[in-house]
């Protein structure tokens, strides 16, 4: 459906790139017509960490805090075809 990857919000794919747009833009993560927004010069993990946020909250996710404070999260890549 949409697909992105963490830092790369902007360039987004699938059927419905702008799925999460509204969120992304409430978090200010993107601008309006979803181009890079945000503070310059803002450290990669505080906005990777922003990014997440918004994924756990429109999709009602949860990682126990413990987990994720201060140890680096997985990630992996899924292909279809």
């Amino acid at each position: 459906m949409c697909c992105f990857g963490l830092g790369e919000e902007c360039w987004r794919g699938g059927h419905r790139p702008d799925f999460l747009l509204p969120e992304l833009v409430a978090a200010g993560l993107l601008g309006p017509d979803g181009s890079n927004a945000g503070p310059d010069g803002e450290p990669d993990e505080a906005r990777e960490r922003r990014t997440l946020a918004v994924l756990e909250h429109r999709f009602g996710l949860a990682l126990p805090r413990h987990l994720i404070a201060d140890t680096p999260l997985p990630a992996y890549v899924t292909c279809t075809r």
